[in-house]
């Protein structure tokens, strides 16, 4: 029983920090577009490996990696299947299923900040209870925001002259 207690009480600062850190170097790097699509790919797995370590922390946690292990073997898997297939219609099926692979992610996003938000009453910690969900809430709306923003520079509200 005590040993069970010691992973609950186990500080959990030293990976949030890492965690907090890729996403930092991640929207540093989406700056410069497409060109750091291979970093994106291995601070994807670095952050595997850190909410793998704190699967052992609680239920919600060991939920979020085991999310997280599925969608990351999904969408990276089909991306480079869908690279294999490229010119045949196996392509349009596998950038779906990479697509659906992103969707898990966003899933196990969502599982991560809900296990630390469980871990408010736990341990005690002195933040009112959902605000951690916050994170998850504002990344999701910066993201629309980001998707629309994009759009925008690239294929609306610009008047462009056709001609056929």
């Amino acid at each position: 029983m005590e040993e069970n207690l010691n992973e609950v009480r186990r500080p959990v600062y030293r990976n949030l920090r890492i965690i907090w850190l890729l996403i930092l170097i991640g929207l540093v790097l989406s700056f410069w577009g497409d060109k750091f699509s291979a970093v994106g790919v291995v601070l994807a797995i670095v952050r595997l490996v850190q909410v793998g370590a704190l699967a052992d922390v609680s239920d919600a946690l060991a939920r979020a990696y085991r999310v997280m292990c599925i969608g990351l073997a999904l969408t990276i898997g089909c991306l480079l299947l869908g690279l294999l297939a490229l010119g045949s219609i196996l392509s349009v099926i596998f950038s779906l299923a990479a697509l659906a692979g992103a969707v898990v992610l966003l899933v196990s996003e969502y599982y991560f900040y809900s296990g630390l938000d469980g871990l408010i009453a736990l341990r005690g910690y002195a933040y009112p209870q959902g605000r951690i969900k916050w994170c998850f809430w504002i990344s999701l709306i910066g993201m629309v925001i980001a998707g629309i923003a994009n759009g925008r520079g690239r294929y609306g509200f610009q008047k462009h002259v056709t001609s056929w």
